[in-house]
C-alpha cells in the first residue's frame, strides 16, 4: 500500500452542517495551493493557523495534527 504524507498549514475551516471542510495550504514556501479535506466530523486540535499533515493513500485520507502521527500510523497498523 502507498502512502504520502503533505505537511503544511490549515488555511481555514467551513461547517457544512454534517461535513467539515479543511482548506489546507501546502507547498507555501514555494508555490502555494491548497488542499481540500472533508471529514465527518471536526477533528480535536486542529484549528486556523495550525499545522498538520495530510495522509494520501490508496484507500483513504486522514487529517492529523502533528502530535498524533505516531497514533495514526498504529490505528492504520
Amino acid at each position: 500500500q502507498r502512502q504520502m504524507c503533505i505537511r503544511d498549514r490549515v488555511k481555514s475551516i467551513l461547517y457544512l452542517g454534517s461535513l467539515v471542510r479543511y482548506f489546507i495550504e501546502v507547498f507555501g514556501q514555494t508555490i502555494p495551493r491548497e488542499v481540500l479535506v472533508d471529514e465527518d466530523r471536526r477533528i480535536k486540535g486542529v484549528r486556523e493557523g495550525d499545522e498538520v499533515g495530510v495522509v494520501l493513500d490508496e484507500d483513504d485520507v486522514r487529517l492529523f495534527p502533528p502530535d498524533q502521527k505516531d497514533q495514526l500510523q498504529k490505528e492504520s497498523s
